[in-house]
């Protein structure tokens, strides 16, 4: 059951690169604005482009592209959301379309791709499950899932929320990432979360200001 906890979690948290298709929507557009402090109404925390879904709304840098992992085949974004090969594959594959349906947003960076592997983002939103939704549960799911995460108090849009640190190295790939991860409940049974996914390191610099235009709609 940990494990396979640990895939959706990796799977939730991705975001993808080159050859993806970098067109904007309405909902994924570029914008401007004053620097804002975590929970303040305005989302954008920088000049960048604005994603959205019906609950939630962030902003990535501008040289970020925004991805669909359930219809782009690239090797990267592949690689990224473990869709290319290997034994958990298609199960990434259903988790990934899961997502979609419940309106999840993803965005990668380029410039950052190395050995296939690019620093990608997840927007969403879903239920805690048996677990439940609320602040203190979301803390223990992430301590029973992550052992030596960094776990925060902050807030985004007003309501308490978590930033959850950890750096891991996946059972099935064998690959090590960083990860860092907002959530926040919004009901008993639903909460939004931010997950950023990096090699070791490449997130200094670029968390803070992404993690800070997060926001709820």
């Amino acid at each position: 059951m940990k494990r396979m906890l640990l895939l959706v979690s990796a799977v939730t948290t991705p975001l993808l690169v080159g050859g993806c298709s970098g067109a904007d929507t309405p909902a994924a557009k570029a914008t401007t604005g004053k620097p804002n402090v975590e929970g303040s109404a305005s989302p954008s925390a920088f000049a960048g482009r604005q994603l959205a879904t019906n609950d939630l709304v962030v902003t990535v840098p501008a040289g970020w592209k925004k991805v669909d992992p359930t219809t782009d085949s690239s090797d990267v974004v592949a690689q990224a959301y473990g869709t290319k090969e290997g034994p958990a594959a298609d199960l990434s594959k259903e988790l990934l379309k899961m997502l979609k349906g419940k309106g999840a947003v993803w965005a990668i960076d380029p410039t950052s791709a190395s050995g296939a592997f690019a620093t990608h983002l997840t927007g969403a939103c879903d239920s805690g499950g048996m677990m439940g939704s609320s602040l203190e549960a979301l803390r223990r799911t992430a301590q029973a899932l992550h052992k030596g995460a960094q776990i925060a108090d902050i807030t985004v849009s007003g309501k308490p929320a978590l930033r959850i640190a950890y750096t891991e190295t996946a059972t099935l790939t064998g690959r090590t990432s960083e990860t860092i991860e907002v959530r926040v409940p919004v009901s008993d049974d639903k909460y939004c979360y931010v997950n950023l996914n990096a090699k070791p390191g490449r997130l200094a610099g670029v968390a803070d200001p992404i993690i800070k235009s997060f926001a709820l709609r």
